[in-house]
């Protein structure tokens, strides 16, 4: 699972890469084409203590794997 905020990171990450900014992404789409992206909206991320901690991104992440555990724990 990869959410936009993951993306716009990977983007970042790309500008700092030694190597040319077109190839990397180039080698990081073909790594990414098979993972599903989720929506966390920028609401619910800020709403949380952990974005103080972990900041934008991961605590996407956080927020979808919560939010997966308590779908697959629900009777």
């Amino acid at each position: 699972m990869i959410t936009p905020h993951v993306l716009a990171e990977v983007s970042n990450l790309a500008e700092k890469q030694p190597m040319n900014f077109g190839d990397f992404i180039k080698s990081c789409v073909k790594a990414m084409e098979g993972i599903d992206e989720v929506y966390i909206s920028k609401e619910k991320i800020l709403d949380t203590k952990e974005v103080l901690k972990f900041g934008v991104a991961d605590t996407s992440l956080l927020e979808q794997i919560t939010a997966l555990r308590n779908m697959f724990f629900e009777f």
